[in-house]
């Protein structure tokens, strides 16, 4: 059982939501001694989490078995490997972040607290909570807007041959909703630390001109009384230095620590959610555009196939959303680059002490081996070039689908 600061309070919407869908095994429980807000894994939370794991893996038996084939036989193809990998990321999220590596959320939610401790006061802790949970709410009501309406179209859509049909897209449409709260749950924990990282560099570039020396000669090299002022000042001020330094060492080192537990925790669910949308785009595209095309051969009307164009719709939204991944990364990513770009320059200013200055080296080769990125489980960096080779093999497989009979 591990304690977590008001940091908590901006994700309660978040993490009930997330626990209803088993994508967050924890309980808030108050501690009767301290009075402190406490999570907890239950074993009610992990069974709910293990009933979810199970009813994906009977879901997968019943939805393969209803699959009949029909023509074109490519199609049903793609269709097959839809299914399979979407059934895959199902199960790998639910086991990975409810099971398996549960504990490294706390262990985040903790190093968050321990910086905001440092880096802010008591009020703008406040604030900036405050701030998050309606980032959060806003994040939820937009994915809602976006998702709920085609995720109803697509259940009244499909043809259901009997009532254990309807059961099935159920429990599907489920498992896209939970895919999609952990996309939202990675990026709100990815913007909450671009906001750490852009407040640290903002903290040492408005503290800098504290750091400087404040020593005055007089004349023939001997001190007046001013002089010995200003020397008592600049000892004062590079003891300052050299401890404010050391503490944003500090918060930087636990900032890194963050990012490698989100690569960690994140790492493979978001690889298996990008294999997904792949799959997604590819197959609903082409089969929406073979659709309209033989709808329109045939002579039908637009009202015949216009109902398809929610499949496309959806792809769309399914770039959008990696987009949203992207730029959250590429933006953490850019922000923490940019501390060692203030440190460097920094170093460039008059009137530095020695130890400070050696204190900012010391800095500025922390920042340079503690490089950043968000990586989906080490096969590739979220930034925006992976957001170009996406869509280059997306065109890529459709004109070989295309090209096959």
């Amino acid at each position: 059982m591990v304690a977590v600061d008001k940091i908590d309070t901006s994700l309660k919407p978040l993490l009930y939501l997330c626990k209803i869908f088993g994508l967050s095994p924890f309980s808030y429980t108050d501690d009767k001694q301290t009075g402190a807000t406490k999570l907890m894994s239950l074993l009610s939370d992990v069974l709910w989490c293990v009933a979810v794991f199970v009813c994906y893996l009977i879901n997968f038996a019943l939805d393969m078995s209803g699959l009949y084939i029909f023509k074109p036989v490519k199609l049903y193809v793609v269709l097959v490997l839809f299914k399979i990998l979407s059934y895959l990321c199902f199960t790998t999220v639910v086991s990975l972040l409810s099971t398996f590596k549960r504990r490294n959320l706390i262990q985040i939610l903790v190093l968050i607290s321990e910086v905001d401790q440092v880096l802010y006061k008591d009020e703008e802790r406040q604030a900036l909570y405050k701030k998050t949970r309606t980032l959060i709410v806003a994040e939820l009501v937009i994915i809602s807007v976006l998702v709920v309406p085609l995720q109803i179209s697509y259940y009244y859509s499909y043809k259901k041959r009997n009532c254990l049909h309807y059961y099935v897209l159920l429990i599907e449409n489920f498992g896209y909703v939970s895919l999609i709260l952990m996309v939202i749950q990675f990026t709100t924990i990815v913007l909450i630390l671009r906001q750490r990282y852009k407040h640290a560099n903002k903290w040492v570039d408005f503290h800098s001109d504290l750091w400087r020396e404040g020593t005055k000669w007089g004349v023939d090299n001997n001190l007046l009384l001013a002089d010995m002022k200003s020397c008592v000042l600049w000892n004062h001020n590079t003891k300052y230095g050299r401890h404010q330094i050391l503490e944003q060492r500090q918060i930087y080192c636990k900032l890194y620590e963050i990012v490698q537990l989100v690569n960690s925790y994140f790492g493979l669910p978001v690889l298996m959610f990008t294999f997904w949308m792949f799959m997604s785009v590819v197959f609903l595209s082409y089969s929406c555009v073979s659709f309209i095309d033989a709808a329109i051969k045939k002579g039908q009307g637009p009202n015949e196939y216009m109902w398809k164009i929610d499949g496309l719709i959806w792809c769309v939204v399914c770039l959008l959303i990696l987009l949203l991944i992207v730029l959250s990364c590429q933006t953490t990513t850019e922000e923490c680059h940019k501390a060692q770009i203030v440190v460097e320059n920094l170093m460039l200013r008059a009137g530095l002490g020695s130890e400070t200055l050696n204190e900012l080296r010391f800095l500025s080769l922390q920042l340079n081996n503690m490089k950043i990125s968000f990586t989906a489980g080490g096969f590739f960096t979220l930034d925006l070039p992976f957001v170009h080779s996406f869509v280059a093999v997306i065109c890529t497989y459709l004109v070989i689908l295309v090209q096959f009979q």
